[in-house]
């Protein structure tokens, strides 16, 4: 009876103990967490079958290289879950707290290593990419003015573009005629960046790609 006693009394000591080794209930455990915290709540959508995975995922940088941390349940809750990593070339893309990210899948690259986070949507698509060293800084609900004056200064920026399904980095060597030509059926925008003029340089894509998304929707309102 003694040693029953004893048992008992060991396993009541042990319960706090092992009740923190389970996972926490499903609402906590997908509650989202403070609006200042680094990792919020999201998805991940998978590349190979387009599965969906609920997640918490940063969301301050400007994309990732090689792999994407993430978590399994909130990191605020305990007990805290361990650091996980997604590769990039398995993921299609990835959403958390209003931001878009993708894999940047141009043609020929079997094995794409930058996800980066879209910063214009409309019929011209924007990404930009930073290494998260460089710019670990919240852009969430900027205007494009606030948004080009952000990145204009980022040297290492790595732009990429998508119309029409067709998904190419823009070049900084080239920037000019590239850019030149592919807003050609918008003169005021072409000949702007020809020119080099303030606000139609590399760093100013935001810029350049909102005003000829303009153009594009005007004339297919016509």
């Amino acid at each position: 009876m003694l040693r029953i006693s004893i048992l008992l009394l060991a396993l009541m000591a042990l319960a706090p103990a092992l009740a923190q080794r389970k996972l926490p209930p499903d609402s906590l455990r997908w509650q989202d967490t403070k609006p200042t915290a680094s990792f919020g709540l999201g998805t991940m959508v998978v590349a190979a079958d387009g599965r969906t995975i609920r997640a918490f995922l940063p969301w301050k940088e400007l994309g990732y290289e090689g792999t994407v941390p993430y978590r399994n349940s909130s990191p605020e809750v305990r007990p805290f879950p361990e650091p996980a990593f997604a590769k990039v070339e398995k993921l299609h893309s990835m959403t958390v707290r209003g931001n878009y990210f993708e894999t940047m899948r141009l043609p020929n690259d079997a094995h794409p290593q930058i996800m980066a986070r879209r910063v214009v949507d409309g019929p011209v698509e924007l990404f930009a990419y930073v290494d998260a060293k460089v710019f670990p800084v919240p852009l969430m609900g900027v205007g494009v003015a606030a948004l080009t004056g952000a990145l204009s200064g980022i040297p290492d920026c790595t732009w990429y573009v998508r119309h029409n399904n067709k998904l190419e980095r823009v070049r900084r060597k080239d920037f000019q005629e590239q850019m030149s030509t592919y807003t050609q059926d918008c003169l005021a925008v072409k000949e702007q960046i020809l020119q080099g003029a303030k606000g139609f340089r590399y760093g100013d894509m935001p810029n350049i790609v909102s005003l000829y998304n303009q153009h594009l929707q005007e004339q297919a309102a016509k």
